[in-house]
């Protein structure tokens, strides 16, 4: 009786969006160091202000998606009413998690002398009344296979995976009138409308790459 051989096993590269191919780009050596060698970061405060100021925009997200519809919260943000409860949301939940914060964030008090909740009261105040109108969905996980070209890799396909923002998710169909001889350029007039209120839409409107991309007219894109 003849036996075959048991095949080897097809294993396909799985990376994340955030962890491996943004640190990646960022900066090959450190991706190196940290991600292959096990090298563990040489200022952990990083890691405790990053989780710090991403769960802290998320609550002020849902807490201005609450209010949206009424005057009660507009912008800006006092800190000592709206954003320190959330940095104490938000630090306790660290705690548990084994992140405590540095100790010039528990020495000092406010934005004035605190770096950290200056950061953050600058992202909310700052950014909030143009990111906040169009996020889309918070929180939302994502999953695909890309090709790989080079003969030599050691897969026919790589996996990316990772959570992520969609600030803005919008049929591209909405903007295009069919009846008029250039829609492009009637959709384009519709983001500059929108561009004048809003500087994540200005960015858009002047960006060749987006621009090219309506120029495609794709039925549906998200941004992330």
């Amino acid at each position: 009786m003849k036996l075959s051989t048991r095949s080897r096993e097809y294993i396909i590269p799985e990376y994340s969006l955030t962890g491996d191919l943004l640190s990646f780009l960022t900066c090959n050596l450190q991706y190196r160091y940290q991600n292959k060698g096990n090298l563990p970061p040489s200022m952990p405060v990083q890691l405790w202000f990053g989780e710090f100021i991403h769960g802290a925009l998320e609550e002020a997200f849902l807490k201005w998606k609450k209010y949206s519809n009424t005057d009660q919260l507009g912008f800006p943000w006092n800190w000592e009413e709206e954003i320190k409860p959330i940095e104490d949301l938000i630090t306790g939940r660290l705690k548990v998690k084994g992140l405590n914060p540095p100790y010039e964030y528990v020495n000092n008090y406010g934005p004035k002398d605190n770096i950290y909740s200056a950061r953050l009261e600058r992202s909310i105040n700052l950014w909030g009344p143009h990111l906040f109108p169009l996020i889309e969905d918070t929180e939302v996980l994502i999953k695909g296979l890309r090709q790989l070209n080079d003969k030599n890799a050691r897969s026919d396909y790589y996996s990316i995976n990772g959570v992520v923002d969609v600030l803005s998710s919008k049929m591209v169909d909405k903007f295009y009138q069919k009846t008029n001889n250039n829609p492009f350029q009637q959709t384009l007039d519709d983001y500059f409308n929108l561009s004048q209120t809003n500087s994540i839409i200005n960015y858009l409107y002047n960006n060749d790459e987006f621009k090219k991309l309506l120029d495609d007219e794709l039925n549906e894109y998200e941004i992330i």
